[in-house]
């Protein structure tokens, strides 16, 4: 009898997921790194990439960064880190859209110079990589190809370095959908598909299958509402979130956002896809923060009014005569940043 109830018992692995205060530069990230239990996996002499947030540049006027990029003092601090560990060969690698235009300076190029990104160069001796001036590798998912930046694959170690913050579209955008910035620009356009099933969500729940991170760094420095993108409202959040596992990194990250993982399509067909919880009971929270009282909840898109032919705050203020429906996954990223934009 008591064999059976232990044939019957579920063994669940248990993923560790650092949730730091940021209260001091280098100290605070590799404080959350030794707690996930990253720090022993850095090898000397490794070929590491790490993969930030840069979803945007506008070169001739100011805009807020907080929330939308990944904080540059993080990044610094991380390449600190890897080389204090034996690590040289450092890329910094992003895509993103409009660099593919070789006869003009690359986004990625100007974006680099006004955050100071070109100074670690200089320093460190860090490489730039424009994921849209490189080299790509075809990758079969479903009979479907899905082109992936070069560099990344043939990575020793990979550091995926997104930001907290929600996403209109995706509900969040965090260490999956950071990932989207590898692929070349025929893939992200073969990811906003019209289909009910196999859509935005189901192919985002397939990159950690194709790129899988060694290591998940949610800045949460600042946190956005209503992100990705400069029309979002940033908060002070001051935390780090690290984890070897990337979906659990995202799952801790939802919940911090005030998000049920399990709500949010992308995360749990991943999940699922690994025979993973949907919930944080397969994850054990590494540090002294309590993630359900970090920060009030985060909205993620605009409410519409009861017919659904505009937003809410639009009815409220007496507008008529406009139908303004809400945005589906087919819209690419920019252009449902504009859409946000002129709401």
């Amino acid at each position: 009898m008591e064999a059976d109830k232990l044939d019957q018992l579920e063994i669940v692995t248990m993923y560790d997921v650092a949730v730091v205060k940021y209260s001091r530069p280098y100290e605070s990230l590799k404080q959350a790194m030794e707690l996930c239990g990253a720090i022993g996996d850095i090898r000397s002499g490794s070929k590491v990439c790490i993969k930030p947030n840069i979803v945007s540049w506008y070169e001739d006027v100011n805009f807020p960064k907080y929330g939308v990029l990944t904080t540059c003092r993080l990044i610094e601090d991380m390449v600190k880190l890897l080389m204090e560990h034996g690590v040289t060969d450092i890329s910094i690698i992003e895509g993103m859209v409009g660099s593919e235009q070789k006869h003009k300076p690359s986004i990625l190029e100007m974006a680099s110079r006004g955050l100071g990104l070109d100074l670690l160069k200089n320093r460190y001796g860090v490489k730039i990589i424009d994921v849209m001036r490189g080299s790509f590798t075809k990758i079969t998912v479903d009979d479907k190809n899905i082109s992936v930046n070069s560099d990344i694959l043939e990575a020793d170690y990979v550091v995926n370095m997104p930001v907290l913050k929600t996403h209109t579209q995706t509900m969040v955008s965090l260490g999956i959908k950071n990932l989207k910035g590898l692929l070349n620009i025929a893939s992200r356009k073969m990811f906003h598909s019209s289909d009910q099933h196999i859509n935005l969500h189901y192919y985002l729940a397939k990159l950690p299958e194709i790129v899988p991170p060694t290591l998940t760094i949610i800045d949460g420095i600042y946190s956005l509402e209503l992100g990705p993108m400069i029309t979002g409202k940033a908060h002070r959040a001051d935390i780090i979130i690290a984890s070897k596992d990337l979906i659990s990194a995202d799952k801790v990250g939802a919940t911090v956002l005030g998000i049920e993982p399990r709500d949010i399509p992308h995360i749990a067909f991943a999940a699922e896809a690994h025979g993973r919880k949907t919930d944080l009971s397969d994850v054990n929270i590494q540090g002294e923060v309590n993630i359900n009282k970090l920060l009030k909840p985060h909205k993620w898109r605009l409410e519409q009014n009861e017919s659904g032919e505009m937003p809410t705050y639009f009815a409220n203020a007496g507008v008529k005569g406009i139908r303004f429906l809400a945005m589906d996954d087919s819209l690419c990223t920019y252009g449902a940043d504009f859409y946000h934009y002129i709401v």
